[in-house]
């Protein structure tokens, strides 16, 4: 009976394990899109300041 508690509790750890991996990978996706909008606002500025300065 033992070793079958310990199973169980393995497995409800390895589950909750990989619901918080999920939560970071989303969380680093999220992060990553972000950052890529903020690039393209930067680039966006850059080239008005180019154009103006032309």
């Amino acid at each position: 009976m033992k070793s079958y508690t310990r199973t169980t509790a393995d497995f409800s750890t390895a589950i909750a394990l990989e619901a918080v991996m999920i939560e970071f990978q989303v969380q680093l996706r999220e992060k990553g899109a972000r950052i890529a909008r903020h690039m393209e606002q930067f680039e966006t500025l850059q080239k008005r300041r180019k154009n103006r300065c032309l």
